[in-house]
């Protein structure tokens, strides 16, 4: 699942309040992020 769109700008750079050290999330990217999968995570715990 490709989700760098969330925390790569069209510019190239990677905002801050969601990576302050451009490499791991924040609270907020962390949030972002679970927000984005939960869906599939979910969908995928119900298939047989």
């Amino acid at each position: 699942m490709d989700i760098n769109n969330l925390f790569v700008q069209a510019d190239g750079t990677i905002p801050s309040d969601l990576m302050p050290d451009f490499e791991h999330p924040s609270a907020k990217g962390y949030q972002l992020w679970s927000e984005t999968i939960e869906p599939v995570v979910a969908r995928l715990m119900s298939e047989k």
